[in-house]
Order: structure tokens, then C-alpha cells, then sequence
């Protein structure tokens, strides 16, 4: 976002500022009082912010235009009161208020930062961002400017986080009830719940704490696939944690909730064993499945005591399903020999999973019915990897 012009004014009288240049802009002047501050000001209102201009300024007077560019789109934007118009390419917009504009911006402009907040996730409001980074030359404290006491030191850390990406899809407590509220509409009284992640992070303490508050039995799925951070980070791009921090945090998770005897009385009903976390590798030959990964996976499983599946390949035309998984299994289990390890063939041929996904069968085939085994045997048939 560049911004290209910045006004301020009413039929009578106007100030235009549009000496922009891409790269650091610095407003000076020999004299205070000239307006430095007035424009910063009215640039900010123009996008939405609380009015924070001095008392002396009659700024609802006034209308404020802000012109910027974004991926090579001109934007104008006009505000007089709490009325925003928006022009880009061909288009006109009229926002009555802040939350109006903010969902057209977040969903058509640029994302947003969103937090959580008061139970709900929230799309951050502009003024948050100015008492963050604005400091006038008054030597006023920005965070009691405005909506003294509305944003906490919290909500600014969340906001860097969630300008990093980590907190932009976060369920909140609230959102967990509505969830399970709508599951039990729908006639689910007992329901297991899975977590599948390949980026374990921070994130997860904070989970372990909702589990807990709300009982929930969630299992949480760490997709492995070798236990070698530089070949990971190959086979994973997106990666941003090593595996021996993605497994201390795993063993953090797992310790947390196996303290809760409910949640684990309801392991035991929805899986094969209570323990709320589990590796999941799958073997690819000749790209994870050499002697080098299966003794880095030893010495792994046994620092952390983390159960393991191995995840059936669902073949390409370039990779092809591992030769080694039974030697893998066979020495795994000689190495530890009370750890669970299984392995496993799911479904997803038909929709060309590499991995698969897992199905009631997997969890209930103890208790199922003759009549609901002979249809799974047959829905196997077709789709099983």
C-alpha cells in the first residue's frame, strides 16, 4: 500500500499534500504549527481511525481524502463524518461506518489483522494500529488517546501475530460452543474431534488449555515424514519448526491432557488407546525411508514416547510407495518394544490423496455390526489406497 495524496477541507478552504515518493517520506518545516501533524492526522482518520486532532481544530468541518495504491490498483477514499466513499477502476462504494468498510477491505482489498477478542475473533480496528506505532510530539500517552482501557497489551501482541499468520484462523472458546451446539442440533450427541497439523506451534499450550476447559477429546495428528529437519524442510517448504521443537510441544500437549480423567474416559470410547497425540509418517522410496531416517526415528521416539502410524502412499507417476515398512515396523518395535506402532491404508485414491483420511471403521471396528463391516469391506474395496 503506497499512499499518493493526502487532503484535508470544505468548499472554502483546502490543504493537498501530494509530494509522495515511493520509499521513506518525511514531512518537515522550519516552524511547529505548520500542519505536520494535522495531515499524519487526517490520513489516518480518512482510513478509518478515531478523530485525535487537537481541540482547537473543528475537524468535523471538514472532509478528508486519501489517495493510495495497492498491487497497481488506484484507491480514493472519502471520508466526511462516519460516511466513507470508496472509488477504484470503474467502482463506487458508500460504507455507513467503520465495521462496513473493514469486511469490504478485509475480503477485497487486503487482509486485515484479525484477533481475538472478548470471546470472538475480530477484525482489528485502525485505532489499534495507530496506538501501537503513532507518538505525537505532545508527549501524550497514544494508548489513553482514545477508547481508554478498550485494547489491552494483549491485542497488540496478537496483532503482530496474526500479521505473521499464526492467529488468523484461531478458534475462539465461543466459536467452540457454537460448533458443538450445532453438532448436537444435528442429533451427535458423543462426538471425537482430530487435529491434523504438520506446524506444531506455541499455539498448542493454548489449546491443551481450551481441551481441558471444555473437555473436548481432541487428538492431535503430526503429519512427520522424516525425522530430518533439512529434509523436511524439503519435502515441507512451508515448514517454520524444527522436529524436536514440533515433538516437545506434542509431549507438552499430551502431558497437559492426559491429566484430565474425562477427557480420558472419552479417548477410550472414540480410539484404540488414550494417548492424545500421534506421528503419522508416510513412507516414500528412496525419499524418507532409508537407515538414516529410521535410527534419527528411534532415537526420536525414544527421548519423546509418542505413538507412530504409518500412513499407506497413494502412488504418482514419480514416487512410489517404500519397500521398508515392514522392516521399519519390525525394528521400531524391537527398539520400543511399548510403544503403539500401526500401520494403516486409507482411503483417498479416488480423489488422489497422498495420504488418506480415516474413517469410523478405523476407530469402531469393534463394536460395529456384521451388516456395517460388510459395508465398509465393500466402500474399502473401491477407494482404500
Amino acid at each position: 500500500m503506497i499512499i499518493r495524496k493526502v487532503a484535508v477541507g470544505n468548499g472554502e478552504e483546502a490543504f493537498i499534500e501530494d509530494t509522495f515518493s515511493e520509499g521513506l517520506n518525511i514531512l518537515l518545516s522550519d516552524d511547529n504549527n505548520k500542519g505536520k501533524t494535522i495531515i499524519i492526522q487526517s490520513m489516518l482518520y480518512a482510513l478509518g481511525n478515531k478523530p485525535i486532532f487537537p481541540n482547537s481544530f473543528n475537524y468535523k468541518d471538514l472532509v478528508y481524502y486519501l489517495e493510495f495504491e495497492h498491487n497497481g490498483e488506484i484507491y480514493v477514499m472519502v471520508r466526511s463524518g462516519d460516511e466513507y466513499v470508496l472509488k477504484y477502476s470503474d467502482k463506487i462504494r458508500i460504507f455507513e461506518g467503520m465495521s462496513e468498510l473493514k469486511r469490504f477491505w478485509n475480503s477485497n482489498i487486503f487482509q486485515l489483522p484479525i484477533i481475538q477478542f472478548q470471546g470472538e475473533n475480530r477484525i482489528v480496528d485502525m485505532e489499534l494500529f495507530v496506538q501501537l506505532f503513532f507518538v505525537g510530539q505532545d508527549g501524550k500517552d497514544t494508548s489513553t488517546i482514545f477508547n481508554s482501557g478498550f485494547y489491552h497489551k494483549i491485542d497488540f501482541k496478537n496483532m503482530l501475530l496474526s500479521y505473521s499468520g499464526d492467529f488468523s484462523s484461531e478458534i475462539t472458546p465461543t466459536e467452540i460452543k457454537k460448533i458443538k451446539d450445532k453438532i448436537k442440533e444435528l442429533g451427535y450427541e458423543s462426538v471425537s474431534y482430530a487435529l491434523s497439523t504438520m506446524m506444531p506451534n506455541d499455539n498448542l499450550e493454548k489449546l491443551s488449555v481450551l481441551v481441558n476447559e471444555y473437555n473436548i477429546p481432541l487428538k492431535v495428528h503430526f503429519s512427520l515424514h522424516t525425522p530430518i529437519d533439512s529434509e523436511r524442510k524439503e519435502l515441507i517448504p512451508s515448514t517454520r519448526v524444527n522436529v524436536s521443537d514440533a515433538l516437545k510441544l506434542l509431549s507438552n500437549y499430551k502431558n497437559q491432557v492426559m491429566k484430565n480423567e474425562k477427557i480420558m474416559d472419552n479417548y477410550i470410547m472414540f480410539h484404540r488407546n488414550n494417548i492424545p497425540v500421534e506421528i503419522h509418517y508416510t513412507l516414500i522410496k528412496g525419499v524418507n525411508d532409508g537407515n538414516k531416517e529410521l535410527k534419527c526415528l528411534i532415537n526420536l521416539l525414544k527421548e519423546y514416547n509418542i505413538p507412530i502410524k504409518f500412513i499407506k502412499f497413494n502412488e504418482t507417476n514419480t514416487l512410489k510407495k517404500s519397500d521398508n515398512e515392514e522392516i521399519w515396523i519390525k525394528s521400531l518395535k524391537e527398539e520400543l518394544p511399548n510403544l503403539n506402532i500401526k500401520s494403516y491404508s486409507p482411503p483417498g485414491r479416488c480423489v488422489g490423496s497422498s495420504c488418506g483420511e480415516f474413517t469410523k471403521h478405523y476407530y469402531h471396528y469393534e463394536i460395529e455390526t456384521k451388516e456395517e463391516l460388510e459395508k465398509f469391506l465393500k466402500w474399502k474395496k473401491e477407494y482404500e489406497i
